[in-house]
């Protein structure tokens, strides 16, 4: 199983036409899905957000999931906040607007000599940007981190990202109950067999800590 090699963080959840970004690190366990598929795609979540989901006391993201399923994300980076908090002021976003609107160009003003006209990018804040340009968003983000060359568009699927949150998680705190609650799986056992491994270096290395602890 490969996971992304960097943390997709600071790649930013904003619209790249404009200024403002609202960082959600990128490994989360966002897990976008599609209605006529029996599972989502990491990406259909992600373009579900609105603004009103984000519960700015309690420092937590409301996900709604297959199957009805609502949950909670705890999102305590205080960049996060600080970055959605100056694109809602930017963007002047309402609590139903969604986080990952439709931008698209649109022509403007009065054609030239040669019958063209200025492009200028509206914001549809009411509808959801669609799986295509999601797409197109997303190895932008992963251009930034350097994760993809310039111009890949394969290979690296957001679901991925789910991949690589849960082996941090549990690489970082050997909590497995934990890296299932992240990830919103029902079982434990499709956390501990599917979304985290240990290739052999770090099983040895894992090991080795043990035997070291064994003998201090």
């Amino acid at each position: 199983m490969r996971h992304h090699t960097k943390p997709i963080v600071g790649a930013g959840i904003s619209n790249d036409t404009s200024d403002a970004r609202a960082i959600l690190w990128f490994e989360p366990p966002v897990q976008l899905r599609r209605p006529d598929r029996p599972w989502r795609r990491p990406a259909d979540e992600l373009r579900a957000i609105r603004f009103k989901d984000f519960h700015w006391q309690r420092r937590q993201l409301t996900i709604f999931a297959k199957g009805a399923k609502i949950r909670t994300l705890p999102l305590p980076d205080a960049t996060l906040w600080t970055e959605l908090e100056r694109l809602i002021q930017d963007v002047e976003a309402q609590p139903s607007d969604y986080l990952m609107c439709l931008v698209k160009p649109i022509p403007v003003g009065a054609p030239d000599q040669r019958g063209r006209r200025r492009m200028a990018v509206r914001r549809f804040a009411d509808r959801q940007m669609s799986a295509t340009a999601m797409h197109r968003w997303w190895y932008r983000q992963l251009e930034k981190a350097r994760i993809v060359a310039t111009g890949d568009t394969s290979g690296e699927r957001m679901h991925k990202a789910r991949h690589t949150a849960g082996q941090r998680v549990l690489d970082a705190t050997g909590d497995l109950k934990l890296t299932q609650r992240l990830l919103g799986h029902a079982s434990i056992q499709t956390t501990g067999d599917i979304y985290v491994d240990y290739d052999n270096p770090t099983f040895a290395a894992k090991m080795a800590g043990v035997l070291r602890a064994d003998e201090s």
